[in-house]
């Protein structure tokens, strides 16, 4: 029994490794490593804080629903009904933030250039609360940050 248990724990250890890791299951070749970008990280907040809706009495919710950014270079990426922002605070600074500590994923680009490309996707992907919300837009920026090494076209 002892070895099964053994065995489990590094299975189980190699799982969370891998999910772990910036940029999901993707080739190292695939995405920058640390020595040659920065990191961005994946947040959330409280969707009813960042809505204006306040709770009456303290509460847990049994399904979490959050509004998500991602972090890229001390400015913070957020996607809304009204467009892409970003700013050096997440859009309402008084809602409890909760950026990953670690990197998820590690981006060459400027600032610049991710500015334009959230402008772009704001400009190209109405948001719809089912298939283009903040999580669609958070995944997609990762995505580019991860994956180029230049500015694309499309975001110029």
């Amino acid at each position: 029994m002892k070895v099964f248990g053994f065995a489990l724990f590094w299975i189980l250890a190699f799982v969370y490794f891998e999910q772990s890791i910036g940029c999901g299951r993707r080739n190292k070749e695939d995405c920058f490593g640390s020595s040659a970008g920065y990191g961005f990280q994946f947040g959330t907040q409280d969707l009813a804080c960042v809505k204006g809706k306040r709770k009456r009495s303290p509460s847990r919710e049994e399904l979490r629903i959050a509004h998500r950014y991602i972090k890229y270079r001390g400015v913070y990426y957020e996607f809304f009904d009204g467009g892409a922002t970003y700013n050096t605070s997440p859009h309402r600074s008084n809602c409890r933030a909760g950026t990953e500590s670690y990197a998820s994923g590690y981006g060459v680009l400027s600032t610049e250039c991710v500015k334009r490309c959230a402008r772009h996707y704001g400009n190209v992907r109405p948001y719809n609360v089912f298939t283009r919300n903040c999580h669609h837009f958070a995944n997609w920026l990762a995505d580019i940050l991860c994956r180029e090494s230049s500015c694309p076209s499309y975001c110029q």
